[in-house]
């Protein structure tokens, strides 16, 4: 049972982790997600829920945790939200006055696509205004910002929580261990603008959610059809890319996506066998690219080898750079396109790289995660060094500025892909490159020096 001071409102409601392996019955469900954590949401394995009569998101806030100096503010005051279900704003209670101790936003796109995200253009984020309101409703799976006013929160009688809940606007009387909904479809916002590279830049941007009641680490969701996403990080305020198929989804939470089109989610529920069993090992030709200073990863780009993409811009599946403003970026480039993940058929390849740094520091390019697939090396023009980054990681001394022209990526793949299985071959591309100012030989997947000594 919950009873909000303020509202003077009771909720008796299931709240329940534990895994829910039977049907039960239960008139008020709730997912509560308290600040920027994971939703204590509902872990649905064979079982479910039915006689729901009504349904919440609940979002809970700390009064200590609100006014936690150690903390910045946007990531004591924004949150990306998302829900399963469609919600009337209007129906929103708890907290405190709309427009006043919270508000919500939104995303976009079709403003974006149709004026060009250009210098001048602050954002594209807008606020849901209190006189438009009464009509607007948060979609299922969309993504949506909640901004509050910390200084406008009322705390009467030394309460220490408050609580904000969106109740579902239709009735859902059953949950089960499937998606609210297994298919998503994300509009299309496509870009007129020529010059630039907009229409490349500024087409199908896009803020997801997640169709699920119990997505989180030991419930894995994954979506067919996207490759890469955008996530926030509170700590920073910046976005980050992220490979689609890999991330840990969460739910009441949202995503940036260059995306438009049909998303097939899946959810599958892991037991602790699974977790504890090992996955096989395979050959991957996902690179994923690390900019990192003493010790702390900056940025991450992504390159990746497929039969499905071309060497030119593929919408859905290439992600244009959005770039940190005052963080360091590192991109790869598709002509004159920076893009922060770079889908490429299997084949050799040279990938110009872009870094952008804010001060002079030393600043090591790697490849956190061991490559069967290929051949990696990373060419410094300026230094003529040549450096095999599944071996050796590359650090460089960079004063502030943005390098274009001076980085590249050359991939190599080790198994060359056709379509017909009886003329795959293995290839064993010979690579040169320098460690600690000596010349080494990477043929085979064997090092050798300049002498041919092992």
């Amino acid at each position: 049972m919950i009873y909000d001071f303020k509202t003077n409102y009771i909720i008796t409601a299931l709240i329940d982790d534990d895994p829910i392996e039977e049907e039960i019955a239960f008139e008020e469900v709730m997912i509560i997600r308290e600040h920027q954590n994971p939703a204590q949401s509902l872990n649905i394995t064979t079982g479910r829920i039915t006689g729901i009569k009504n349904l919440y998101a609940v979002m809970t806030f700390y009064k200590d945790q609100l006014n936690d100096g150690n903390k910045k503010e946007y990531e004591r005051a924004l949150y990306w939200i998302s829900f399963p279900f469609d919600v009337n704003l209007v129906d929103v209670f708890g907290l405190g006055e709309y427009g006043t101790a919270w508000i919500i936003q939104y995303y976009d796109g079709a403003e974006r696509a149709q004026k060009g995200w250009f210098q001048e253009t602050a954002t594209f984020w807008k606020y849901v205004m209190p006189e438009d309101r009464k009509n607007f409703v948060l979609k299922a799976n969309v993504g949506y910002g909640l901004a509050l006013d910390i200084e406008a929160i009322d705390w009467p009688n030394d309460i220490e929580q408050q609580n904000l809940y969106f109740p579902s606007k239709e009735k859902i009387s059953t949950i089960d261990s499937e998606l609210t909904s297994t298919t998503v479809n994300v509009p299309e916002h496509t870009c007129t603008i020529e010059r630039d590279d907009r229409k490349t830049k500024d087409s199908h941007w896009n803020v997801i959610g997640v169709p699920s009641y119990a997505a989180d680490a030991e419930n894995v969701v994954s979506p067919d059809g996207l490759n890469f996403l955008y996530k926030w990080n509170p700590q920073d305020n910046t976005l980050s890319v992220s490979e689609a198929t890999t991330h840990t989804f969460k739910a009441m939470h949202s995503y940036m996506v260059q995306f438009a089109g049909t998303i097939n989610w899946k959810l599958k529920t892991i037991t602790p066998a699974a977790l504890a069993a090992k996955a096989p090992a395979k050959e991957s030709t996902l690179l994923q690219l690390t900019l990192t200073e003493g010790g702390k990863q900056l940025d991450q780009t992504y390159v990746e080898l497929t039969d499905e993409a071309t060497a030119a811009f593929d919408m859905n599946m290439d992600l244009t750079k959005f770039f940190n403003t005052g963080h360091a970026n590192i991109y790869s480039c598709i002509q004159t396109v920076p893009v922060a993940a770079n889908m490429l058929p299997v084949q050799s390849v040279q990938v110009p790289l872009g870094i952008q740094v804010v001060k002079e520091g030393s600043y090591t390019i790697a490849l956190p995660a061991s490559i069967d697939a290929a051949l990696v090396t990373l060419i410094d023009n300026q230094t003529q060094t040549h450096t095999c980054l599944n071996t050796s990681d590359y650090t460089v001394t960079l004063p502030a500025g943005t390098y274009e022209n001076r980085f590249f990526l050359a991939v190599e793949p080790q198994r060359v892909v056709t379509s017909n299985p009886a003329n795959k071959q293995d290839t064993a591309p010979t690579v040169k490159f320098i460690k600690d100012g000596q010349l080494y030989i990477l043929h085979q997947g064997v090092i050798y020096d300049a002498q041919g000594r092992r």
